[in-house]
């Protein structure tokens, strides 16, 4: 057992291409999240604080390349736009995904490489090790090495 997948019920799939990549990870139940207090947050994280409000979710979607951070409103409703195309692909409630982004700041989703990324990695969503690795590779920026934990 690695670490994600390991838990049961967690299925994971990434994908990377060049600079940009999205990573799925579907697991209903409770959830809870760590935050800054920093009043400067980016799009996607006041996203995702607003959906752990209710305390579960059933997927979060993960872009690589773009922190769509200092965005502004346009961020913001990328940002929702974003679970919505993750909830789509996998037939969920777009109020039950939560959202992350990393990479360059100061620019825009490519909400159509998104939309068509999360088209291809849904349907491969997995609990092996393989999917777990996919995901941790499709949300690596300047990482040199793909990074697990488990607890």
């Amino acid at each position: 057992m690695k670490s994600i997948c390991g838990v049961e019920g967690v299925g994971a799939w990434g994908i990377k291409e060049g600079k940009f990549g999205l990573a799925l990870i579907r697991a209903s139940g409770t959830a809870a999240g760590v935050f800054t207090s920093n009043k400067v947050r980016a799009a996607p994280v006041e996203v995702m604080m607003e959906r752990m409000e209710r305390g579960t979710l059933d997927a979060v979607v993960v872009n690589s390349g773009c922190a769509n951070a200092y965005t502004g409103e346009r961020g913001y409703r990328d940002a929702v736009e974003m679970c919505t195309i993750a909830a789509g692909a996998l037939g969920l409630d777009p109020a039950s995904v939560g959202v992350a982004s990393t990479g360059v700041i100061g620019r825009y989703l490519d909400l159509p490489l998104i939309r068509d990324q999360c088209g291809r990695v849904a349907p491969l969503l997995a609990r092996s090790g393989d999917a777990e690795d996919a995901a941790a590779k499709a949300i690596m920026t300047t990482d040199t090495f793909a990074k697990h934990a488990l607890v």
